[in-house]
């Protein structure tokens, strides 16, 4: 058995939690609600999660398979997350280092200027809002975990820091090693 599934989470004061069971389709699904959102998990068959008199879930399984074992641990830390998510988003932070290098939000789209010929434009889905400061540094912030990390690492990866001159799409406190260049006779 997984030691991370066996731990119980923490409910905080402002999350709720329902659980709901299609007895057509055999799925059930958890809703948890929050001061920023409300997101619905599915849980998988042979997986049960209950909740203790003291406001803690409780993931269990309820039979025996290797399949069981490999997602015991794994849907515990999402419903971990979605219970963090809806009680404080999560932030990621990017910079942005180099000459000309800029952000800007317009029309629901993150606008960039990276150095290339073209402004790169993404469009920011409905569950992340991003906020951009001093045109070089972005906050991104959502509910999802998932979502947040992707979409932060979609822009990073338009230019990765490269270690000569520093520039790049960097994420905050990322600690970039630089490297000497040619050493001329």
């Amino acid at each position: 058995m997984s030691r991370i599934g066996k731990k119980l989470i923490l409910l905080p004061k402002d999350v709720e939690v329902k659980f709901f069971s299609d007895e057509d389709q055999n799925t059930s699904h958890i809703e948890i609600t929050g001061s920023h959102g409300t997101i619905s998990q599915l849980i998988p068959d042979g997986i049960q999660i209950s909740l203790t008199d003291d406001r803690k879930l409780k993931v269990e399984t309820t039979r025996e398979s290797r399949e069981l074992k490999s997602l015991y641990g794994t849907v515990r830390t999402v419903v971990a997350n979605t219970v963090r998510g809806v009680s404080s988003p999560f932030i990621k932070t990017l910079n942005l280092q180099g000459v000309g290098y800029r952000a800007q939000v317009r029309n629901n789209e993150l606008v960039l200027s990276l150095g290339f010929s073209h402004e790169v434009n993404f469009s920011i889905p409905e569950e992340i809002t991003v906020k951009v400061d001093k045109n070089t540094t972005i906050t991104i912030s959502g509910t999802k975990i998932e979502l947040v990390g992707l979409f932060a690492s979609k822009i990073r990866n338009l230019r990765p820091p490269e270690p000569y001159n520093g520039k790049g799409v960097l994420y905050a406190g990322e600690i970039l090693r630089r490297k000497a260049g040619k050493v001329g006779k």
